[in-house]
């Protein structure tokens, strides 16, 4: 799939079935830094509340299924720092965008990772406060923000440049 979308392209995020057509779309940001998505057939589609923000780098994050109901999400950073979750609609009312607040982010791609080793992806971004890893433990519920240690305890630099691709 090769194309050139009239709303130019300035980060790509990555490729999943994000309206639960069962066909893989490629999830990118256009020139206004909205979350858009290209289709097998060449037609592109807005993310609905897909609105990233850039500073340094673009919020544009990772494409992921993080619920397991097939469908992808993709997770971003917005202009108000927050991390979200964007999910399109789909045909059966399902899914919709999440936004965790207190997540203080960059504005730089955050990333999905089982960081913690506990069998569930936790979200990472490079925070806005300090420029350390964080992550967002336990998505589907409490939301805990939690700081991303080496070996001996102290918290990992990030880079609001490149973000966590």
């Amino acid at each position: 799939m090769v194309a050139t979308p009239g709303t130019g392209v300035q980060a790509v995020s990555g490729v999943g079935d994000v309206d639960g057509d069962g066909d893989d779309g490629l999830v990118f940001a256009d020139a206004s830094q909205t979350l858009r998505y290209l289709e097998p057939d060449g037609s592109t589609a807005t993310l609905e509340d897909g609105q990233t923000g850039s500073n340094v780098g673009i919020g544009a994050g990772a494409v992921t299924d993080l619920d397991g109901d097939g469908v992808a999400s993709i997770v971003a950073v917005d202009g108000n720092n927050d991390v979200k979750i964007v999910c399109a609609s789909t045909a059966d009312g399902g899914e919709g965008t999440t936004v965790i607040t207190a997540a203080d982010a960059e504005k730089s791609p955050p990333t999905v990772a089982d960081v913690d080793d506990d069998g569930n992806e936790e979200i990472a971004d490079v925070g806005r406060a300090d420029g350390k890893v964080k992550y967002v433990d336990d998505v589907d519920g409490s939301n805990d923000i939690a700081y991303l240690q080496d070996d001996g305890g102290d918290r990992i630099d990030g880079s609001a440049g490149t973000g966590l691709v």
